[in-house]
């Protein structure tokens, strides 16, 4: 991966006739791991190709493969000229407008699992939205209550989390720091783990932090 990054990209560059050209796609968390001095030099030379979602491109990644899937309810023909109202209206028939019925006191759907699969800083990754997509629609099989939506509020609600502890699972085979600190954090005792968290109380080194 170092050598993508740097040597061959060094070695293009240095042709005399640039014909030849390279286009690596890569994770921010797999740049830092390869590259463990000057990443982020690196990381400021691309910044302007980083490719960042906005929740538009997550919706219409939803409907896309909710078009691949069931494709005689739903047709991907004209994905990219609708609007965020119009696909909102779109996904309605899959899971629904509200987490509940359109008169129900409940969340919208899609600003719901927008908000509960994004981080901080209001991020949300592809394979995140798939996941939810496959554990609701398992959950669902069997919950005949509604008939007007693909995903049953219930469903979707109980995917969430299976799809959060996957998600951290991720994260830990990832990160070896992270995985070390989740470790701490899923065998230390549930009172220690209120907020504010104390770092002493779960045995969690300052430096850790």
């Amino acid at each position: 991966m170092r050598s993508l990054f740097q040597e061959v990209s060094d070695w293009i560059e240095q042709q005399p006739i640039k014909r030849i050209g390279l286009i690596v796609f890569v994770r921010r968390d797999m740049l830092v791991a390869s590259v463990r001095q000057n990443s982020g030099q690196l990381e400021s030379r691309y910044l302007n190709y980083a490719l960042k979602w906005d929740e538009m491109e997550a919706l219409r990644l939803v409907y896309w493969v909710v078009a691949k899937s069931i494709p005689d309810i739903f047709s991907e023909d004209a994905i990219d000229d609708f609007d965020k109202i119009g696909i909102v209206e779109k996904l309605s028939r899959f899971w629904g407008h509200k987490l509940g019925k359109k008169t129900a006191r409940e969340a919208r759907t899609s600003e719901w699992v927008l908000a509960a699969l994004s981080d901080f800083k209001h991020q949300i990754q592809a394979r995140d939205l798939i996941r939810l997509i496959k554990t609701a629609a398992d959950y669902s099989i069997r919950d005949a209550y509604w008939n007007d939506r693909v995903l049953t509020p219930t469903a979707i609600k109980r995917a969430i989390l299976a799809c959060g502890k996957e998600k951290v699972a991720e994260i830990g085979d990832e990160n070896f720091a992270l995985k070390e600190i989740f470790s701490l954090l899923q065998g230390s005792n549930p009172d220690s783990k209120q907020v504010p968290i104390s770092t002493e109380k779960i045995g969690l080194d300052p430096r850790q932090n």
